[in-house]
């Protein structure tokens, strides 16, 4: 097996990569989307966007592809930020630098792989936009073009950092500190309530309105769950896609626990909030088809100006709006007004 090459500028592209701030994020819809459709522009069994660490390729979005991270020593795709170049290898088994990998010999069986590089605004090459098959393919110049349309669009999306100022700033704790949920790819409840508390004291400083809102799903009340489980893990990957959907991309969102999610949204009152909540609960409603037996989504909130704002109390103020709405009929939000 071929090990990637070390970039000569390997310290100011690390540099460069870890300015970008988004490392051990979230999933964010935006390149989730675009892994999506990559995938389906070549009809391949996976696309994924991914970005190159010191040590390890860490996978920001992924359509299909089952690894979060990978060695930097297994990666293809390191491969690419090595040369700093497109990688195309048409038959991996053929490849006398690739037909050992363990990519290849072992699952996902990679016979097909096309990596374009992703760029930071220095010129320095921090990731890369990858699409994997199980069968080898030839990839003719045209698709090679589509795959640099892809990869421009997602470089621009690099660039652009969405995340609040306090999530930002939890990205600065030690590598080794887990802060993604692994099954949703949200904010863990470690990080969600180091954040709440950051994203507090960010708003009491400009003032602002805040609603937490805190979502429980009743997985029993699916009918087309795709894995014929209707307690399956599959409902809670479709909620967090629902919450990153419906809210801003720079809400706090985790998931709390269990069924549970919860979302901090700032600069805004309890109309909003209401509306927000009455768009998450159509859409999943819709996405997952519930029974008419209950419903699917219960969600409580607390509203409060920033000042006054403690996160035990809102969190306290807005189970006990979740457990109201699920002791009524209508299941309709309610958001309390958390006490001066």
């Amino acid at each position: 097996m071929q090990q990637p090459a070390v970039p000569l500028d390997e310290s100011r592209r690390l540099a460069s990569l870890r300015a970008l701030e988004l490392l051990d994020t979230p999933a964010e819809e935006r390149f989730d989307r675009l892994t999506r459709l990559t995938r389906r522009l070549f009809g391949a069994a996976a696309a994924t966007i991914s970005l190159i660490d010191s040590s390890r390729e860490w996978i920001k979005s992924s359509a299909g592809f089952a690894h979060d991270q990978l060695s930097r020593m297994m990666s293809i795709a390191a491969h690419v930020v090595g040369n700093g170049e497109t990688l195309i290898i048409e038959d991996t088994v053929k490849d006398a630098r690739f037909h050992d990998q363990p990519l290849v010999i072992d699952s996902p069986r990679v016979r097909f792989y096309a990596g374009s590089p992703l760029r930071a605004q220095d010129g320095s090459c921090v990731g890369v936009l990858s699409v994997y098959d199980h069968n080898p393919r030839l990839f003719p110049p045209d698709d090679r073009r589509v795959l640099a349309d892809a990869a421009a669009v997602a470089e621009r999306e690099l660039r652009e950092n969405v995340f609040s100022v306090p999530q930002r700033a939890s990205v600065a704790l030690p590598s080794d500190v887990t802060r993604i949920d692994p099954l949703t790819r949200l904010w863990n409840r470690t990080a969600l309530m180091d954040i709440l508390t950051r994203e507090l004291e960010h708003a009491k400083q400009e003032r602002k309105e805040v609603v937490l809102l805190l979502l429980r799903v009743d997985r029993s009340q699916v009918v087309n769950d795709p894995i014929g489980d209707p307690a399956g893990d599959w409902v809670l990957t479709e909620t967090a896609r629902v919450l990153r959907t419906s809210l801003r991309p720079y809400d706090l969102i985790g998931r709390y626990g269990g069924d549970e999610f919860a979302a901090l949204l700032v600069g805004v009152d309890e109309r909003i909030a209401i509306e927000a909540a009455q768009r998450i609960r159509a859409a999943l409603a819709k996405d997952l088809r519930s029974t008419n037996s209950g419903p699917l989504i219960t969600i409580g909130g607390a509203a409060a100006p920033a000042h006054e704002a403690d996160p035990q109390k809102l969190i306290r103020v807005a189970q006990s709006a979740l457990y109201a709405a699920q002791r009524g009929s209508s299941h309709v939000l309610g958001v309390e007004r958390s006490a001066h």
